[in-house]
């Protein structure tokens, strides 16, 4: 039985990124935000940076025969498939929540706990 990596990463291609925004310092030691040049925000609210973020959460889980990969620990649907996502967009996901939670009070008090526990394993 293979790996879930070998089946499922075949099943999509890569684009290379460059992140340069960061913290900086100015030559009067004040701290301000760096990638000025960047062409995409991902640090911040609004919706031009939601709408970065979202490219990420567009990435589909990806569903696997049962029969072709070792399950255990992965969600079976009702049609026998097993459903994963490689690790790096889950992890962009759920810091994603972290980030919505800085820029919106309310989104932590709504009544969905899984909004919660996204933050709370994050953490």
């Amino acid at each position: 039985m293979a790996d879930v990596e070998s089946v499922a990463y075949p099943k999509f291609s890569t684009v290379q990124r460059q992140f340069t925004g960061g913290l900086k310092y100015d030559e009067k030691g004040k701290l301000f935000l760096g990638g000025e040049k960047e062409s995409k925000r991902y640090i911040g609210n609004g919706s031009s940076i939601d709408e970065a973020w979202n490219e990420f959460d567009a990435v589909q889980n990806i569903e696997l025969d049962t029969g072709e990969v070792n399950v255990e620990g992965l969600y079976i649907d009702g049609r026998n498939k097993a459903i994963t996502i490689p690790d790096v967009f889950h992890q962009l996901h759920c810091l994603n929540q972290i980030r919505i939670a800085l820029y919106d009070p309310q989104y932590l008090t709504d009544v969905n706990n899984k909004r919660r526990l996204h933050v709370g394993k994050t953490i």
